[in-house]
């Protein structure tokens, strides 16, 4: 069993996203699956040094012939694309990428969503991204002096609860240390099928105060939240705390149902746990993301995704989130 979740842990979830067209008048699949990891290469999804998953485990994920994988990796290695090493498989290569020929299309998919409207105190939150470290400048405020250390006895105490008594001696950024930030970055793209960059990530203490901070900065009070029925209940408390209408939706074996939300054209988000639903632990499926995206897009409307229990899985597949 530890095998098997190593195993899967290691395919990134963005290649369960792909989908062939097999219809006669489409392209060959080997061609398609080829220009679709183009894609996600180009997109940022996949970068220099991660690993493809072998032909037998992608043939598998996606219901096609060994062959038409192995065709596409040929493609990719002749174009460049990716490289081989014998006895360890196929990686993405250095090569150059020209991010613009995918700009137009991102920006063409981004005019046709309709975006949710955010409050006024949205834009004063945004101030909190303005506050800088000082750096080592002269007469910085909140920037220790590294010239005038306090005596030895003083470093020795530091010392024994910090192997760098005094690189992080002043305020920290607002979102957290940018270091670290940039490592769950690329965890998250590797492990979650999420494209996204350290200046995105916010450290919290937890999923309540992920859910305080977004409550606090996207809605009004009074705003109607969709949650799981049954779900997380601090969830719920949590929306009533802060002042706004929780709304339960049911779920079923696919995740929450669709139906109910797109009936109440008044909900403002809804907060899910697709990972693993709390408590009846099933796994959304990819058909009801996609759904759960169609709406969310077509109402302007928020979704809350609480990854719950995403390190633990043990699927034969990755589960990519709703983000991705």
């Amino acid at each position: 069993m530890l095998t098997q979740i190593f195993m899967t842990q290691a395919i990134n979830p963005c290649f369960q996203i792909i989908r062939i067209n097999k219809e006669k008048e489409s392209p060959p699949a080997y061609y398609q699956l080829s220009k679709k990891i183009e894609n996600l290469i180009s997109e940022g999804f996949l970068k220099s040094g991660d690993e493809l998953p072998s032909s037998r485990v992608l043939s598998a994920m996606l219901n096609l012939s060994r062959t038409t994988v192995t065709q596409a990796y040929k493609r990719l290695l002749e174009e460049g694309w990716i490289f081989s090493e014998k006895g360890r498989g196929c990686f993405v290569s250095e090569c150059a990428i020209d991010l613009d020929l995918h700009k137009s299309s991102i920006a063409t998919l981004s005019n046709n969503i309709k975006k949710p409207k955010l409050p006024v105190k949205t834009e004063i939150a945004k101030q909190a991204l303005q506050f800088p470290v000082q750096k080592e400048v002269p007469f910085a405020l909140i920037a220790p002096d590294m010239e005038s250390l306090p005596g030895k006895d003083w470093t020795t105490i530091v010392g024994r609860v910090s192997k760098s008594p005094w690189m992080h001696n002043a305020y920290a950024e607002p979102g957290g240390y940018r270091p670290f930030k940039k490592v769950i970055a690329d965890l998250l793209r590797r492990s979650r099928g999420i494209n996204c960059s350290g200046s995105q990530v916010i450290i919290t203490s937890g999923v309540q105060e992920d859910l305080y901070l977004a409550l606090q900065a996207l809605f009004s009070e009074g705003a109607k939240i969709a949650v799981e029925d049954p779900g997380f209940r601090p969830h719920r408390d949590l929306v009533e705390f802060l002042g706004h209408r929780p709304i339960p939706i049911p779920v079923n074996e696919n995740g929450i149902c669709i139906n109910q939300l797109s009936s109440d054209k008044e909900l403002d988000a809804v907060i899910v746990t697709p990972s693993f639903q709390y408590p009846t632990g099933q796994l959304m499926s990819l058909e009801r993301k996609l759904e759960l995206i169609d709406w969310a897009n077509s109402c302007g409307k928020w979704i809350l995704e609480d990854g719950y229990d995403t390190e633990l899985f043990t699927a034969d597949e990755p589960n990519p989130a709703i983000a991705s």
